[in-house]
């Protein structure tokens, strides 16, 4: 009679782990993602939107969007873990906004990037201006288009409008006026922007597009925008006085007449 021994490894675990990943979107042709919830020896319960699956496999293939979830289980320990696939019907790409900048500043650099894109074709007022890149560099104001592609035929593009603010302020040619007319308002022009008058260089307090003229002196605007791009200009103005002129003549005349 013999003995017979037999050992084996027991690991205890505290508790189950699993993680399927961040949420993530695919477009309508990509591959399909696969979700591992892999633990040695756990037992596996699927779900889609609150629905059981019959997957059982530690591997899953999504055929459709939707919240996954899993539940690894090691006899009483488990542990749940869920991810969101979005299936886009095309590649979301987002260049931003509109974008103003002032006229001698820099110009934007425009960007958008998406995992799956492997064409990047940009345009300016309908011409191509930059392909393979996803960044540009603008050059001129104009309407900026970025068009992209993957691989698997999905297509997406989006456009950005880039302004160049050039605030040109013209009051007109110095002026001599009498003091006895009626005086010109000054208009700095571009109606609704920001206005800040002064008078020989100090403040008058002033915040509207136009100014009264009352005295001599140097009138001067700045105008700006709320993204901070400005234009000035100035005016010279003298009052002066009406002229006045008295004329005398003889209050009679004596007219004498020859005749022959």
């Amino acid at each position: 009679c013999g003995v017979s021994v037999n050992s084996f490894i027991l690991n205890v675990i505290q508790q189950a782990v699993v993680d399927l990943g961040a949420d993530t979107s695919i477009c309508f042709s990509d591959a399909m993602p696969i979700f591992n919830a892999s633990n040695n020896g756990a037992s596996y319960s699927w779900s889609l939107n609150g629905s059981a699956l019959t997957n059982t496999d530690s591997i899953l293939t999504p055929q459709g969007p939707g919240n996954y979830s899993v539940t690894v289980s090691y006899g009483s320990c488990s542990a749940t873990d869920d991810v969101n696939l979005n299936i886009l019907s095309n590649i979301p790409i987002d260049i931003g906004p509109d974008t103003s900048v002032c006229i001698g500043d820099s110009m934007p650099i425009i960007s958008a990037y998406w995992p799956t894109v492997n064409q990047y074709t940009w345009y300016l007022d309908g011409n191509q201006v930059g392909s393979n890149n996803d960044s540009l560099l603008t050059t001129f104001a104009g309407e900026y288009i970025l068009e992209v592609s993957n691989k698997s035929g999905c297509a997406g593009n989006d456009t950005i409008n880039v302004n160049v603010v050039d605030i040109d302020v013209d009051l007109g040619g110095n002026l001599a006026l009498c003091d006895n007319t009626v005086f010109p308002d000054l208009d700095a022009g571009y109606s609704g922007l920001i206005y800040t008058w002064s008078l020989d260089g100090q403040a008058i307090g002033n915040t509207a597009q136009t100014q009264s003229i009352s005295i001599s002196g140097t009138y001067g605007v700045t105008v700006s925008t709320a993204s901070g791009c400005s234009g000035s200009d100035s005016v010279v103005v003298n009052i002066q006085p009406a002229l006045s002129a008295s004329f005398n003549a003889p209050t009679s005349s004596r007219i004498i007449v020859l005749i022959t």
